[in-house]
């Protein structure tokens, strides 16, 4: 259900499948909000939504796979205004940085989801598997691979490695970071973002050389 972010079916059916599947997991993340997401069972989501449980289960086969989605459709809406301005930024660091400002914003406003989220994301996660279609990169890789091939092609980033490993590899960082965030109750994601942004672009030197002992 992770359609490609700012696409849209392009057939009919495809178009009738993606209003229904927005519908469900919309009426679906309401009833999270009113109830408290634990405590909505699958019923009651095919209730709201009037649909059959078959149904449901055809294209939501766990609670997760609802929540996804409804992000997903989140995400993709958020960046149709996000990439002029990131388009607008001077160098790959500054897009990177702002990127990482809204992600950081939209996150913390979410938190209480973001662990079932996440889970649900490694569960269908994309390894290389024989059926790319079946299992299309996430959206926040696919943001992460355009940026880095406009930076290839600007030449702020490097290039013996091509734009969709980088792309996996910045959103493993990400993944990271927020994982490191959720295991703290009092850490801010911006701040995790922040440790992540210096390690994508410097590395894991030393960010300076200590000062010589006086003696």
């Amino acid at each position: 259900m992770n359609e490609s972010v700012g696409s849209r079916p392009a057939t009919r059916r495809a178009r009738k499948r993606q209003h229904l599947t927005d519908h469900v997991a919309a009426v679906a993340f309401g009833l999270f909000e009113e109830q408290g997401y634990g405590a909505v069972t699958m019923e009651q989501v095919a209730t709201a939504a009037d649909i059959a449980k078959a149904t449901l289960y055809k294209y939501f086969p766990v609670k997760e796979a609802l929540l996804a989605h409804q992000f997903q459709q989140e995400i993709a809406a958020g960046m149709t205004p996000l990439w002029p301005v990131l388009e607008q930024q001077g160098s790959f660091a500054a897009q990177l940085r702002y990127l990482l400002q809204a992600s950081a914003q939209w996150n913390e406003a979410r938190r209480i989801y973001v662990p079932h989220y996440v889970r649900h994301q490694f569960s269908t996660a994309n390894f290389g598997c024989d059926d790319p279609g079946h299992h299309p990169p996430s959206g926040a890789r696919q943001i992460f691979e355009r940026l880095c091939r406009d930076g290839q092609r600007r030449g702020d980033v490097r290039s013996d490695l091509t734009a969709a490993q980088l792309a996996v590899m910045l959103e493993c960082l990400c993944l990271g970071a927020i994982m490191s965030w959720l295991a703290r109750p009092d850490a801010r994601l911006q701040a995790e973002y922040d440790a992540l942004l210096l390690l994508a672009l410097n590395g894991l030197a030393p960010q300076s050389s200590p000062a010589p002992r006086q003696p």
